[in-house]
């Protein structure tokens, strides 16, 4: 069985996975289920490509003809999205964490082990005006993520961005034209930066276009994405083809860098310093 994920959205969780069954013949049917209960009986797979939400799944190829032995079943697993959004009201700070598809979360900030902390029931109250870092571990079904939040003190009302730590934006964007696109290609460039979390790249319309999707795991380099822009023009034999680029990862190796790159594509990448990871 080859399971691949070819995509991800980390706003909801929802993965696009591929099923190949291997070894099964040509009338290979496929079940599934979220659990490793899964059998003859259980329902088949939707399509050989689909979507879900579920954080695990278990596969069985089975063959029609009978031909081929039925071999054990495979899982696959979904990945936990870990996210904080930080507030400040009347000089008072919270911070409210959400996982995605689903889990269990808990947290600290005295810097123990998060997996043994207080369970996460709503909004947190972070107390002072200094610098705190929230500990969070979330788990489902076997699948679990770790993460630490720095929550920056404000300036005038304002969060900061410390300079000299690495920074990563988390959120999902779309530079819609070919003139975006370059635009944001360009100031990437000057700024080392590189995207991530489900990177989709498409040259062109409808029968006359190339397309493809990075899997969430992988960062891509402005050159590297540029590269396959060029290479699809050249293929399409049309330089003056439509570009349509989409993300949901921004790494940066500064806060610097970040500040610079934002500071370039305000229009097009907008984000709040309340969004940044460091």
């Amino acid at each position: 069985m080859k399971i691949v994920t070819r995509s991800r959205d980390d706003d909801t969780g929802k993965a696009t996975i591929e099923i190949t069954a291997l070894n099964a013949g040509s009338k290979a049917r496929v079940h599934y289920t979220t659990d490793e209960t899964v059998s003859t009986t259980s329902p088949l797979i939707p399509d050989q490509i689909f979507e879900t939400e579920a954080t695990v799944l278990w596969f069985l190829a089975v063959d029609e003809l009978g031909k081929h032995h039925t071999g054990p079943a495979e899982k696959w697993s979904n990945m936990l999205t870990l996210t904080h959004e930080p507030k400040e009201v009347m000089g008072k700070r919270s911070v409210t964490l959400d996982v995605k598809p689903r889990g269990q979360i808990r947290w600290n900030i005295d810097g123990t082990n998060p997996r043994e902390g207080k369970p996460y029931t709503g909004p947190i109250e972070i107390p002072g005006n200094e610098e705190v870092v929230v500990y969070a571990y979330a788990d489902d079904a076997g699948v679990s993520v770790q993460k630490n939040f720095t929550i920056r003190p404000s300036i005038g009302g304002k969060a900061t961005i410390d300079p000299e730590k690495p920074a990563t934006v988390r959120k999902r964007f779309t530079l819609a034209t070919t003139v975006d696109t370059f635009t944001a290609l360009r100031a990437a460039k000057k700024s080392k930066v590189r995207f991530g979390n489900g990177i989709s790249i498409k040259v062109g319309k409808g029968d006359l276009s190339a397309t493809t999707r990075f899997g969430p795991g992988i960062t891509l380099s402005p050159d590297a994405a540029e590269g396959f822009i060029t290479a699809s023009h050249s293929a399409l034999n049309d330089d003056a083809a439509d570009v349509e680029v989409g993300f949901g990862e921004i790494a940066c190796g500064s806060g610097r860098e970040l500040e610079e790159f934002l500071h370039e594509v305000a229009e097009l990448v907008p984000v709040e310093p309340t969004e940044v990871e460091q």
